[in-house]
């Protein structure tokens, strides 16, 4: 018999096994947040037992996943158990075990102290329910309580009429995602019959065409309100004004939640091309408008927050396309990328000071653009070699386009490496360039490999045709940044203060 993390405490079934252990990952929370109907001493202990609780669930997490390593865990019980399951769980208790202990001593003085922790560890309930569930309703009632536990962290700073309004108009977005979602689950329910969510993502395909585009529509809106993408992403930015662990959870977690929503339901997105279509496009357009965005903002927090919109974007695309696994893989990235941000935003304020600082020195002659045009000419062409040799060595039909937006990012790389066009940057852009895009393209292929069964990646979703425009209008976008394009003043004043303005419908360009 394999032996397994779960064995060591239980002696019954594999299946039984899990789902106690998933049991005991929902159950300590809700055992913790109890001890706030108990006598004083119990308030004034719940914080470090909600924190402990969290934490063990984190250990909990990684058993989890190195069972689902040694077996191919899939089954359909009372919580829906496999590989992305198990790299979510530990995501999401991890994220929020650290975010638990840092508060401890962060809002220690705050008088709404132990409010704060039950608000925290509803919302983890929320989100550790919405991707153990394997009842549809679970999952609607789950995401609505994502919604309620964000705007109660959102608003622990009441008195402050900025943070309340914020907290308005966010829980105004998510509700309509909400209510979007509850929609999608009727109907898929008064097809099929039942609430097993396995069944009606497996029976999904059977439906007519036109209810198919309709739910994956439905199922689409509910992930940009939540992922915050375009039209819906004005909410993100103005959440400054919770305290820093509640922006590092938002961030690292909740808007990661559309992104893990469309590959639980990736069965009935590759059977609604169009509709793909529609997410790759909302989600390049996201990508690029909050990344021009974070350029004209100066405040780290908002930066961060419009990173987080374009990050959010580029992972929608990569739904989109077809390619699910890479995009649970870019989401965890994120997610661990952003709450040592957030957390740590004090020194990266420091930091970037900093590298202000040593910007305004740069040399911008004549040859140093040449250098720069060098090294970005290498990684293009570099690029693209790699994109037609994986797409010739991997089976993945996707990887080609994943290939093609990281080259754009390391041609970014290298332009900002290379500043005086010294023989060191030419070397370090060149060498970094041929070790992280072979990288990437391998380290994508094994977790996609990893996820198997679980999650299949389909063929691509968006024609190819499309795929070139959309490429080519972000190199166009790149060159322009990098002022190859030259644009009158007077427009590139009117599209600074556009990026700047905040009152346009639906905070289009907020």
């Amino acid at each position: 018999m394999i032996y397994d993390f779960s064995f060591v405490f239980f002696g019954s079934s594999f299946s039984s096994r899990v789902d106690l252990v998933v049991g005991i990952l929902l159950l300590l929370p809700i055992a913790c947040m109890l001890m706030l109907v108990g006598p004083t001493v119990c308030h004034r202990s719940y914080p470090r037992c909600a924190t402990i609780a969290m934490l063990l669930n984190m250990v909990l997490s990684l058993g989890l996943l190195w069972t689902s390593a040694r077996h191919i865990p899939i089954y359909d019980s009372w919580f829906s158990f496999d590989r992305l399951t198990a790299v979510m769980l530990v995501l999401v208790t991890g994220v929020s075990g650290i975010v638990h202990a840092f508060s401890l001593r962060y809002i220690d003085v705050d008088r709404r102290y132990t409010t704060f922790f039950r608000s925290l560890n509803f919302l983890t309930v929320a989100v550790l329910t919405v991707v153990c569930t394997n009842n549809i309703v679970a999952l609607v009632l789950g995401w609505s309580a994502v919604s309620i536990g964000l705007y109660l962290l959102q608003r622990h700073y009441r008195e402050r009429p900025q943070a309340t309004l914020a907290a308005n108009r966010m829980y105004r977005v998510h509700f309509l995602g909400d209510l979007s979602l509850g929609v999608a689950a009727f109907l898929l329910v008064a097809a099929n019959g039942t609430t097993h969510l396995s069944a009606l993502l497996r029976h999904g395909e059977h439906l007519h065409a036109i209810e198919l585009t309709l739910i994956a529509s439905l199922i689409g809106i509910a992930v940009c309100t939540k992922s915050a993408q375009v039209p819906f992403h004005a909410w993100l930015p103005e959440t400054m004004e919770a305290p820093t662990p509640v922006s590092a959870l938002m961030h690292a977690g909740v808007v990661n939640a559309g992104g893990f929503l469309l590959a639980r339901t990736a069965g009935i997105l590759t059977h609604a091309p169009s509709v793909a279509t529609i997410l790759f496009s909302l989600g390049a357009t996201s990508a690029l408008w909050g990344t021009a965005c974070m350029l004209v903002r100066s405040e780290v927090k908002r930066k961060l927050a419009y990173s987080t919109m374009g990050q959010m974007g580029y992972m929608v695309m990569q739904c989109g396309l077809g390619a699910f696994p890479a995009a649970i893989l870019h989401l965890c990235a994120h997610g661990l990328l952003k709450a040592s941000l957030f957390l740590g935003s004090g020194s990266h304020i420091r930091r970037q000071r900093e590298s202000i600082s040593r910007l305004t020195t740069v040399d911008t002659t004549g040859g140093t653009q040449w250098a720069r045009s060098g090294s970005v000419l290498f990684a293009a062409l570099f690029g693209v070699g790699t994109a037609y040799v994986v797409q010739q060595i991997f089976s993945e039909p996707y990887l080609w386009v994943l290939i093609l937006f990281a080259t754009m990012t390391l041609m970014q790389m290298c332009h900002t490496l290379v500043q005086k066009g010294s023989m060191q940057e030419h070397v370090l852009a060149m060498v970094m360039t041929m070790i992280l895009l072979p990288t990437y393209a391998i380290v994508v292929h094994l977790f996609d490999r990893f996820l198997q069964p679980s999650m299949v990646a389909s063929g691509l979703l968006v024609p190819a045709s499309y795929l070139v425009v959309v490429i080519g209008i972000f190199f166009c976008a790149m060159l322009a940044m990098w002022r190859v394009i030259r644009i009158p003043f007077t427009w590139r004043d009117r599209i600074y203060m556009w990026l700047l303005q905040s009152s346009m419908f639906f905070g289009v360009s907020r």
